[in-house]
């Protein structure tokens, strides 16, 4: 299985659905990094400004279900 990292924040500044890519940042599903089952629990999020802090921005969502979620957008 697949997986895909999803932003909150980033969809609701573009208002389509925007995904991880280790290339070019966050963009669509179509330049999306996949990850696999094993990477998506050990890997990190990305990180964004928080303050002082920085805190992980995104989630981890499976790919068939990035797939709906863009389909309905």
């Amino acid at each position: 299985m697949k997986y895909v990292i999803y932003s909150p924040d980033a969809t609701r500044e573009e208002a389509e659905p925007m995904f991880w890519s280790n290339n070019e940042g966050w963009g669509t599903l179509g330049s999306a990094t996949h990850f696999s089952k094993d990477e998506s629990k050990r890997l990190d999020l990305p990180l964004q400004p928080n303050g002082n802090k920085l805190k992980p921005e995104g989630v981890w969502m499976k790919l068939y279900e990035a797939e709906k979620l863009v389909e309905y957008a």
